[in-house]
């Protein structure tokens, strides 16, 4: 099924990408393009309440994606991260960014 998003995915990507290297399970590098961006993002607390908190938050191709979880590092800029959790793709398009909520490492 196509929509009317397919191919804008790649667009945004080729504007406002940068390189990212990801370590999907801890494996080696991938170098990959992807976006990074500072949003709100829903969090849960240890209690169950729920808070908005800003995160940094990387969206890549969800084809290249593939094995990146929860604790696998990222790289780029010069700063890494580690992944908290896939957020639910939204896109319809068959070209759609997976977006991860991640942590800063501070080394």
């Amino acid at each position: 099924m196509t929509s009317v998003f397919d191919g804008m995915a790649g667009v945004l990507n080729g504007v406002f990408g940068a390189s990212v290297t990801i370590y999907p399970g801890g494996g080696p590098g991938k170098a990959v393009r992807g976006v990074l961006r500072r949003q709100q993002v829903d969090l849960e607390t240890d209690e169950g309440f729920e808070v908005i908190s800003a995160a940094p938050v990387l969206r890549i191709n969800k084809g290249d994606a593939s094995g990146l979880g929860p604790g696998d590092r990222v790289e780029t800029g010069g700063q890494a991260y580690t992944v908290r959790f896939p957020i639910p793709i939204t896109s319809p398009a068959a070209d759609a960014f997976q977006p991860f909520a991640l942590w800063e490492i501070l080394e």
